[in-house]
């Protein structure tokens, strides 16, 4: 259940064009609801940017924590919003 709302919740900042870039568990908040951890806050947009494909703007500044950055990340390629996704994929790991 965590996971999914993690998930939900990467979802809702890339529809509005922001990549977080750092996430890690550190950024990720649980609240109890009686004796389940449903209700998940991203937090620490301080390292987020505006990404969209409309635009002409190239995301590839090294940003973030090391260990949960995803290759093209590390290697000052051009990346996009999937960086997220990569990060979640290393904390349920």
């Amino acid at each position: 259940m965590v996971v999914k709302s993690l998930l939900q919740g990467v979802a809702h900042i890339h529809d509005r064009d922001i990549i977080h870039r750092d996430l890690k568990p550190e950024n990720v908040l649980l609240a109890h609801n009686l004796s389940e951890c449903t209700d998940v806050k991203i937090v620490d947009f301080g390292l987020s940017a505006i990404f969209s494909l409309r635009t002409d703007k190239k995301a590839n500044e090294k940003a973030g924590t090391l260990i949960y950055m995803a290759p093209e990340q590390m290697c000052h390629s051009n990346y996009a919003k999937k960086i997220d996704i990569w990060a979640c994929g290393i904390m349920m790991y």
